[in-house]
Protein backbone atom coordinates (compact mmCIF):
# COMPACT_ATOMS: atom_id res chain seq x y z
CA UNK A 1 0.00 0.00 0.00
CA UNK A 2 1.45 3.55 -1.33
CA UNK A 3 0.96 6.22 1.70
CA UNK A 4 -0.66 9.45 0.83
CA UNK A 5 1.05 12.03 -1.33
CA UNK A 6 1.69 15.23 0.94
CA UNK A 7 0.01 16.90 -2.33
CA UNK A 8 -3.14 15.21 -1.30
CA UNK A 9 -2.66 15.86 2.58
CA UNK A 10 -2.41 19.65 1.68
CA UNK A 11 -5.58 19.36 -0.63
CA UNK A 12 -8.22 17.84 2.17
CA UNK A 13 -6.19 20.30 4.88
CA UNK A 14 -7.41 23.49 2.50
CA UNK A 15 -10.75 21.64 1.63
CA UNK A 16 -11.47 21.63 5.44
CA UNK A 17 -9.91 25.40 5.65
CA UNK A 18 -12.83 26.46 2.59
CA UNK A 19 -15.73 24.08 4.25
CA UNK A 20 -15.13 26.04 7.55
CA UNK A 21 -14.72 29.69 6.09
CA UNK A 22 -17.81 28.73 4.22
CA UNK A 23 -19.77 27.93 7.09
CA UNK A 24 -18.73 31.38 8.99
CA UNK A 25 -19.82 33.09 6.05
CA UNK A 26 -22.89 31.58 6.01
CA UNK A 27 -23.24 32.86 9.55
CA UNK A 28 -22.30 35.60 8.61
CA UNK A 29 -24.95 36.25 6.41
CA UNK A 30 -27.54 34.65 8.21
CA UNK A 31 -27.43 37.51 10.85
CA UNK A 32 -28.52 40.34 7.84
Amino acid sequence: MRLIPSKMVIKIHLGERFQAFAYTIDNIFMVF
